[in-house]
Parts: structure tokens; sequence; C-alpha cells
């Protein structure tokens, strides 16, 4: 059984067998390897068709909401098998793909209107929030892991953040677990909220993404709250927080230092395949159609088949952040660094609002 546990097994053992057996087991080893992510991948299209159902005869973007909502309900009243695991982690990647499918919808003409003052709004959010975490979890006396991973959760990209530095730093794993619900429930939150917020101050579809963009953590949901606004705020919202995803190999680098100034154990070294393997690779796809895009690479025909397919993408993804949110973490491990980390997100969105409104608007 163990040749089966992984392709790379079967390719090692495969040198000392008849050419024939040898490519039986090679083509049976990655049958069962993929075989694990079948469940998984099912439960995500079951969601996401789901979804999609529930949102036909209103604004088709409250799919990707439902997407969200129906992964939660299904974890905490079903609970996720260990079967479902394998394929259930694939929601990432469905998320990034559908960011770069997306590019193809807008062109660079969109980054153009964000423009140097939306970046430099990115940049001064990402310092702010991550400098005035540090301070607020020192003063409480939250251990230092937890204290890095909540302040470039916060401030930069939510939970691939929490995942690079916390993979940088080799953390618990609790801590990270933490920081991760913390995080989700945050986009949760502001999916359901910010929303309402804009449309009580009237806000426009590019203010709104921008806002969106520069206030909510996780990179999977500050897209679907744009897109639960308008079309328009998500294209925006999707260009502004990549803006934040941007400062993520700069504030690893940071953090790496601090950590081995303060004498943590096991800290990896930097270099600059470190930096590689966490910059968001997704952005440069995003970038190139939209490079297309602007070119009107596309015909009709294409570009509608391409508007379908992201969307598709968006509904496995965020089905998948739905399924990985659990709420009784929080609880297990106690509400100080949440409720501090709710004041600190709060504060943030506001600033971002008021910084969004004066210079952007």
């Amino acid at each position: 059984m163990s040749l089966f546990t992984s392709p790379g097994k079967v390719a090692e053992t495969k040198t000392s067998l008849p050419v024939e057996l040898s490519f039986g087991f090679y083509v049976r080893g990655w049958t069962l390897y993929f075989l694990e992510y079948v469940p998984g991948f099912l439960l995500l299209g079951g969601l996401a068709l789901l979804a999609r159902r529930m949102a036909r005869g209103g604004n088709d973007s409250y799919c990707f909401l439902f997407a969200i909502l129906l992964g939660m309900l299904f974890r905490h009243l079903c609970g996720v098998h260990a079967s479902f695991e394998p394929g259930t982690r694939l929601y990432e990647i469905f998320w990034k793909a559908g960011i770069i499918l997306l590019g193809s919808q807008m062109g660079l003409r969109s980054f153009r209107e964000v423009g140097l003052t939306g970046f430099g709004l990115a940049g001064f959010e990402v310092i702010f929030t991550i400098a005035l975490t540090l301070f607020l979890t020192r003063l409480l006396k939250i251990p230092a892991p937890l204290r890095y991973l909540l302040a470039v959760g916060l401030g930069i990209c939510g939970v691939s953040a929490v995942v690079a530095l916390s993979a940088t730093l080799r953390t618990d794993e609790e801590d990270t677990a933490y920081a991760v619900s913390v995080i989700l429930l945050f986009g949760l939150l502001t999916l359901s909220f910010f929303p309402l917020i804009g449309w009580w101050l009237h806000l426009t579809g590019p203010d709104f993404g921008s806002w969106a963009g520069l206030s909510v953590d996780n990179t999977a949901e500050a897209v679907a709250t744009g897109f639960v606004y308008s079309e328009t705020a998500g294209h925006y919202a999707t260009i502004t927080k990549l803006c934040r995803n941007l400062f993520l190999d700069f504030a690893l680098l940071y953090f790496v230092q601090r950590a081995v100034r303060e004498k943590l154990q096991g800290v990896a070294k930097v270099s600059f395949r470190m930096i590689w393997e966490h910059f968001p690779k997704f952005a440069i796809g995003l970038l190139v159609l939209s490079a297309l895009a602007t070119f009107h690479f596309w015909e009709p025909e294409a570009l509608s088949d391409l508007n379908h397919l992201y969307r598709w993408a968006f509904l496995f993804g965020f089905a998948g952040v739905g399924l990985r949110t659990d709420l009784g973490r929080l609880r297990r491990r106690g509400l100080k660094p949440l409720g501090l980390a709710f004041g600190i997100q709060s504060l943030t969105a506001i600033l971002m609002l008021v910084c969004v409104l004066l210079f952007l608007h």
C-alpha cells in the first residue's frame, strides 16, 4: 500500500521493475493519487451549483455570497469528513484562477483608474494596520507568533499572508489556524455588511470597490464583496486588493528579521527562492490577461465564455472558503485577540472609507 502513497514513490520504484509492470504501477499510482481529490472536488461543485441556483432571478453576484454561506453551513451542520479534505484544499487554486480570468474582462485601463493614488493608499493601509496591530498586541501581551500572524493577515492579504508567514517562521499550527479563522470571520462580516453600508452612503461602484479592496483582509472575500455590490465594484476591489498583496514579500522579510532579533527558534533563512515562492504569482496572470484584453485579443463570444468561466471558478473557490471557516477555533483559543482584531479591522475600514472619499472620489 505504501507503494501508492504518492506518484513520486511509484516513480522511484519503477526503475527496478519490468517496463510493462512499472508503467502499470505508475498509472495506478497517479490514478489513486487523483482519486483522493474527487470527493472534495464534487462537494465544492455541488455547493457552487446550489449557490448558482439560489441566485437566479436576482443579482447574479449574490451567488458568491451564497457559496460562502453554504460552505459554512455544511461544515457546521454536517462536518467535513477526512475524505473531503484533499479536494476541498483546491479552493485556493480556483479563486486565484478566477482572478486571473477576470483580467480578460477589464483590461489595463482599469489599473490606470486606480493609479498611483490607489497604490499609495494601499501602502498606507498596510503600514498603518501592521504597525497598529503590533503595538496593541504587544500592549495586551499576545504571544509573538500569533501577534505577527494577525498583523500580516489584517494588513495585507488575509489567509495567504498568514500561511506564507507561518511557513516562513514555522509557527505553531494552532496559532496559524486561529489567525486564519479570525481573517475568515471578518471576511464573512464585511461580505454581509459592507454592501449595506455602500448602498446607504450611495457609493459609486469604483468608490465601493476601492474601499473593499483596501479594507477586506482575505482576497477571495474582498473580490466577492465587490461583486455583490456591482460588477464595476468587483473589478475595482480586485485591482486595489492586488495592490495590497504586492507588499507581502516586504512584510515577510520584515517579520523574519524581527523574529531573528527576538531569537525565535527555527526561523527559515531568507532567500530569493523563498520570496518567489510566496510572491502572489496570480497577479502576473491577471496583468497578462488584462494586457490582452486592452488590445481586444478576444472575440465577443470568447469574452462571454471567459466571463462564465471566471464566475464558476469563483463559485468553487468561495465555497471552499466557507468550508474552511471553523468558528469553533475562536472559542477554544480565547476571545481577546479576536476582540482586538475586530477593533483594528473596524478602525481601518473607517479610515480607508474616509481616504477613498477624499482622494479617489
